[in-house]
């Protein structure tokens, strides 16, 4: 009979520290969730910001394509356009395949 109450401690013992660990382990799920929901949140903003750049300086490209002849140059501003567009598709390329594999953790 003692055998039998000493297995009924260990049990529930047993059954106390589980409880204990999987609400631990929720706890920790809920956190890195919620960090997660967070890091995604930012970096949404952060690619919807670098895309509207991205289009306003594609329409600039776009419009000085379009001159001919003398009209034609390749001066400072044009130059500062090429890198802008090579730093957003760069900063949209690095959020895209280095960032957020990280975050999720894969």
């Amino acid at each position: 009979m003692f055998g039998a109450v000493r297995a009924s401690e260990d049990r529930l013992s047993d059954v106390a520290y589980w409880k204990e660990r999987l609400a631990r382990e929720m706890r920790d799920m809920n956190a890195e969730i919620e960090h997660l929901l967070e890091r995604k949140a930012v970096m949404e903003k952060m690619l919807f910001d670098s895309q509207r750049s991205l289009a306003i300086s594609e329409e600039c490209m776009l419009q000085r394509e379009k001159r001919i002849g003398i009209d034609q140059t390749f001066d400072d501003p044009e130059k500062a356009l090429c890198k802008v567009r090579t730093v957003l598709y760069t900063q949209c390329l690095y959020v895209v395949t280095e960032q957020l594999p990280l975050d999720i953790g894969c």
